[in-house]
């Protein structure tokens, strides 16, 4: 695989300040394309239909649907990007929950820009990008 491939990221968050959070993360890798952005679980399915993104961020409180219903719902028809469910609920039913549901990984909240990115990094490694 080759570095100069673009990864196509998806950013589904309810709010707007953890969606700028991640953005802002992302401008230090120039391989990460942020391809669309949502703030409901009902956006994530829909985008991650029509934009095929590499790697999907994912909130578990969403309006709607949660981002575990997204997440089943997702993998109904994209099995190759990968979820990383970020979420302030870290109760470890939860995170089994959106493992359960077809997610490659999760992170919790607050994180930090060097944590997302080192996220990132491991699931990169199990996508090829589209870009």
């Amino acid at each position: 695989m080759s570095n100069d491939k673009k990864y196509r990221v998806l950013i589904v968050d309810d709010a707007i300040y953890v969606r700028w959070k991640i953005k802002k993360a992302f401008e230090s890798d120039p391989r990460i394309i942020i391809v669309g952005e949502g703030e409901k679980g009902g956006d994530a399915v829909e985008m991650a239909r029509a934009l095929d993104p590499d790697i999907i961020t994912l909130d578990i409180t969403l309006r709607e649907k949660n981002g575990i219903e997204a997440t089943r719902e997702i993998r109904k028809f994209n099995d190759r990007a990968r979820i990383l469910i970020i979420s302030a609920l870290g109760q470890k039913r939860k995170i089994v929950e959106t493992v359960t549901a077809g997610a490659d990984s999760f992170l919790l909240k607050p994180f930090t820009d060097q944590g997302l990115l080192r996220m990132i990094e491991q699931l990169k490694k199990g996508v090829e990008p589209t870009g």
